[in-house]
């Protein structure tokens, strides 16, 4: 019964809709920040790839 009275309260999807758009930010932002580096004369060619650290993904 509690499910039923749950469906029938509506719910907000702004909090999800806040991270995709922060992450798509950041996303267009990657290339800017690459060139950024590259002229500063940054070297990040000691990282380490993201599937090494948190393990393959499936």
């Amino acid at each position: 019964m509690r499910a039923l009275d749950d469906a029938r309260h509506p719910f907000s999807l702004a909090p999800v809709q806040d991270v995709v758009r922060t992450w798509r930010a950041r996303l267009a932002a990657a290339p800017a920040v690459d060139e950024f580096l590259l002229a500063g004369g940054c070297d990040d060619s000691d990282g380490i790839d993201l599937d090494q650290a948190l393990g393959a993904r499936t």
